[in-house]
């Protein structure tokens, strides 16, 4: 995913879909007090830039319904429809989590586990990293803000706050 920078409203319509994606337009200019137009605009903007790349659901399965994970070296040979989650390694197989039936099938694998509980992690501080508008770093700590012309710009310390805004005061000129 490229650098990208959310605004505070960007962000507040994030977390309030990754909270409950099933929400409306509506709902979520109710809960994060911004219009219709500016949630609408927010999401457009996420999706455009992949941040967010579905609207789903996850469906949990019945305690008792036992999965297994599969390390396996071609995915075709598991239907897309039998996948619950699938992770690419960087050695070029797979690991794929599915219902035991699929065992039953004639699948070359190259490892099995069985699986007895599974937990998501649904953090979205995980997935979405904010950059220094100046020095192009990440922001690990403390988000210092700089507001120009209606936009709003992040910076990593002081200094590059400081510096952010001689720059923009010097385009101004």
């Amino acid at each position: 995913m490229p650098k990208i920078n959310l605004s505070q409203n960007e962000s507040k319509v994030l977390r309030t879909l990754v909270e409950n994606s099933r929400l409306t337009v509506n709902e979520i200019a109710k809960v994060t007090n911004l219009n219709r137009n500016t949630v609408r605009a927010a999401i457009k903007f996420l999706t455009s830039q992949k941040v967010i790349t579905r609207f789903t659901v996850n469906v949990s399965p019945p305690e008792d319904e036992k999965m297994i994970l599969l390390e396996i070296d071609d995915l075709e040979q598991i239907p897309e429809g039998d996948r619950i989650e699938v992770l690419e390694l960087a050695n070029g197989k797979y690991v794929v989590l599915c219902k035991m039936d699929l065992l039953k099938r004639s699948i070359k694998y190259n490892s099995v586990n069985i699986v007895n509980r599974r937990q998501n992690f649904d953090n979205v501080a995980t997935n979405v990293s904010t950059y220094c508008d100046y020095c192009g770093r990440e922001i690990k700590d403390e988000i210092l803000t700089v507001k120009y012309k209606n936009h709003e710009y992040y910076a990593c310390c002081e200094n590059c706050k400081s510096d952010l805004n001689k720059k923009l005061t010097r385009l101004e000129k």
